[in-house]
């Protein structure tokens, strides 16, 4: 017979590996077995419908969870949101982290970041930067990763006021860009309308001075914003290797 470890055990293993419909049997399994799944049995179901984008099957399973009389968990709720997220339901994602309080659970930087991150999926920047905002009003401290998806949001839109704004706030809270941001920077030049050609240079120059290196996706960028034949030129002019790979457009 199998003991609580084994099936807890299979069920992440059929988790991980994105196989929400094997994990769920295993659960019922276990049940069938008299042996009462976990708040650990629970979370790893959901957040394998979470992988998966299936946010019903998220809510379905956290349901039975609480019929259960199992004690909801921080990690289980972020998995709900974030089953909601990867479906690109924004507003689900948002009810499901004002329920923590019902749980007595307090929201973490991954339960609003993943709300940030619905909204930049969905093209909706503002959005991500009203939740980066609300973020920090209920004491929660964004990381780098908060500030580049909203970052990435604007680039996306071709915004580069938008992305320098959000760059000031995070030199405010003293957070250093990476590459990602950097990158993002260049993107959003090459994404306005019109490009702005010098502004993405500048960025690039800033870049390197500030000791970061830029990678492939920074050096196609800044080939699409200012082209490749002054992007060699840069690169000349830096000291550094001309990008082989890819192609401008």
């Amino acid at each position: 017979m199998m003991s609580k470890v084994t099936y807890n055990a299979v069920i992440d293993a059929c988790a991980k590996n994105g196989d929400s419909k094997s994990a769920a049997r295993w659960l019922q399994q276990m049940s069938e077995a008299n042996l009462e799944p976990s708040e650990v049995s629970y979370t790893a179901v959901i957040d394998s419908c979470a992988r998966q984008g299936d946010s019903e099957g998220a809510v379905h399973w956290m349901t039975q969870m609480v019929n259960a009389r199992v004690e909801t968990s921080l990690s289980a709720h972020n998995a709900v949101i974030a089953s909601f997220a990867a479906a690109g339901d924004p507003d689900g994602a948002i009810d499901w982290l004002s329920r923590m309080p019902a749980s007595r659970l307090d929201p973490d930087v991954i339960s609003y970041n993943t709300v940030i991150n619905s909204h930049a999926k969905g093209g909706d920047p503002v959005g991500a930067a009203q939740w980066l905002d609300k973020m920090l009003q209920a004491g929660v401290r964004p990381n780098l990763i908060s500030y580049n998806t909203v970052v990435g949001a604007y680039s996306r839109r071709g915004d580069p006021d938008g992305v320098a704004d959000v760059l000031d706030r995070m030199t405010e809270a003293d957070l250093e860009p990476n590459v990602v941001t950097w990158t993002a920077m260049i993107s959003a030049c090459a994404n306005a309308v019109p490009r702005r050609c010098e502004a993405a240079e500048r960025v690039f120059r800033q870049m390197v001075e500030n000791g970061t290196t830029p990678n492939k996706v920074t050096l196609r960028a800044l080939g699409k914003a200012i082209g490749s034949k002054r992007r060699r030129a840069v690169l000349e002019d830096l000291g550094l290797r001309q990008e082989t790979e890819g192609s401008d457009k």
